[in-house]
């Protein structure tokens, strides 16, 4: 028989109404557990990409440092 298991039944993982960072963005509602996480997932709205590839050749820029580097592995 498969199991039918939801968030709620997880009580490592908070729900929605458990976190303390809500996005304001209109429209938005998403809310997060840690304030890196909201501040990452604003840059989903503004656009903002603050990270340029290191390899001095490429001028790739990303909104999260794990991407550029991932990126400059093809290098």
């Amino acid at each position: 028989m498969a199991s039918t298991a939801t968030a709620t039944s997880n009580p490592d993982k908070s729900g929605p109404a458990e976190r303390k960072y809500s996005c304001e963005w209109r429209g938005c509602g998403q809310s997060f557990d840690r304030i890196e996480h909201l501040n990452r997932h604003k840059r989903r709205h503004t656009g903002e990409k603050p990270y340029r590839c290191l390899v001095s050749k490429c001028a790739k820029l990303f909104s999260r440092f794990d991407n550029m580097m991932q990126h400059v592995g093809i290098h």
